[in-house]
C-alpha cells in the first residue's frame, strides 16, 4: 500500500465512491483511475471497479476507499484532485489537474464524454482550468 498519494479524493468523491464499491459483488473491490493523453495536448480519463491490481499499479487509500493508478497514469494525474459534484446543472466526477492548462482534460472538444459510461457517473465535461466533471458517457462509470 503506498502511504503517500498522487491524488486527493474529496470527502464527496469519496463518499460517492464508497456507495459505488458497496453496490458491488465484491469486498475487495477498487476504483481504477487511468489517465490517457489525447490529440491537443489534453487527458482522457477512464475510471472502472476491479478486484484485482496489477503489476504495476501503485494502490492508494482514501478512508474506506482503494485507489488503482497504473504506472503509465501516474505523471499525467500526479497532483490532481478528484470531486463529486451533484447539482441541478450535472453531476459527476471532476477531476482538477495542474497538469493541464485549459480546456476540457477529460475529451476533445469540451462537448461529449471521454469513453466508458454508466449509470452512477452523470454530468458532462466542464470547461477551462484543466477541470473535467467525467460522466454521461464520459470518464467511465461504476462498470455497470
Amino acid at each position: 500500500m503506498t502511504t503517500q498519494s498522487i491524488i486527493t479524493l474529496t470527502p464527496k468523491a469519496i463518499t460517492k465512491v464508497e456507495d459505488i464499491l458497496s453496490k458491488e459483488k465484491s469486498v475487495t473491490a477498487m476504483l481504477r483511475v487511468v489517465a490517457m493523453p489525447s490529440p491537443g495536448g489534453s487527458i482522457q480519463y477512464m475510471f472502472a471497479i476491479e478486484d484485482n491490481p496489477a503489476e504495476n499499479d501503485k494502490i492508494f487509500e482514501f478512508e474506506n476507499v482503494k485507489v488503482l493508478i497504473d504506472e503509465n497514469s501516474i505523471d499525467m494525474i500526479q497532483g490532481s484532485e478528484i470531486d463529486y459534484i451533484d447539482s441541478i446543472m450535472r453531476s459527476g466526477f471532476v477531476i482538477s489537474n495542474p497538469n493541464i492548462t485549459g480546456g476540457c482534460a477529460c475529451g476533445g472538444s469540451g462537448e461529449g464524454g471521454c469513453g466508458g459510461g454508466g449509470e452512477e457517473v452523470q454530468g458532462g465535461c466542464g470547461g477551462g482550468g484543466g477541470s473535467c466533471a467525467c460522466g454521461g458517457g464520459g470518464c467511465g462509470g461504476g462498470g455497470h
